[in-house]
């Protein structure tokens, strides 16, 4: 009993400082970072291929290479990931200059630059088992499998073009299709 008393007392006097310290802090602006908009997509693209499963014959064993195109924020933030490990998998972050290097990529993010005009490189991976992912809501409009929008609350969101999955022959996991916006049946 008196070690109860004894902790609720000084528990009593740390009260004051430990709330002094807190609204001091707030009004400091030492409180923690919000990622952008470009940190929260890249993040998004290095964590898909957990939710990604692709044909027997070029499956990712512990590797995955996710080759981007074009340039802008998102894949600058993306570069931060080459050679970590996400969900078991090394990433690979490999540029891409021209559309016909992309076939022995496992993701290809096209990023905003090359996103004016996506079609060249998703008409040279259209058949191939390679997860296609645009910075625009627009991309999946294009043949892409995967766009990247910002929702009515602001918020990435993701919109996943079912028929451009099914002719990759990709699959995207059940749980991660019941999370997004789809496109086409």
């Amino acid at each position: 009993m008196g070690f109860f008393r004894s902790f609720r007392r000084q528990a009593s006097q740390l009260l004051p400082l430990l709330l002094g310290l807190v609204i001091g802090l707030a009004s400091t602006g030492l409180r923690a970072q919000q990622p952008t908009e470009a940190e929260v997509k890249a993040a998004l693209v290095a964590k898909v291929a957990a939710y990604t499963e692709w044909p027997e014959k070029v499956a990712p064993r512990n590797q995955t290479i996710i080759c981007v195109a074009g340039r802008g924020p998102t894949v600058d933030s993306l570069r931060n990931f080459d050679g970590r490990t996400v969900y078991g998998r090394n990433l690979s972050i490999v540029p891409r200059l021209r559309h016909t290097d992309a076939g022995n990529c496992h993701i290809l993010f096209i990023g905003e630059t090359a996103n004016r005009n996506p079609d060249e490189w998703l008409l040279e991976v259209a058949d191939l088992p390679v997860l296609t992912i645009g910075d625009s809501e627009e991309f999946t409009g294009h043949g892409g499998i995967i766009g990247l929008y910002r929702d009515d609350n602001h918020r990435v969101s993701m919109e996943v073009n079912l028929s451009a999955m099914r002719r990759a022959g990709v699959r995207l996991s059940a749980h991660l299709l019941k999370l997004v916006r789809t496109y086409g049946r």
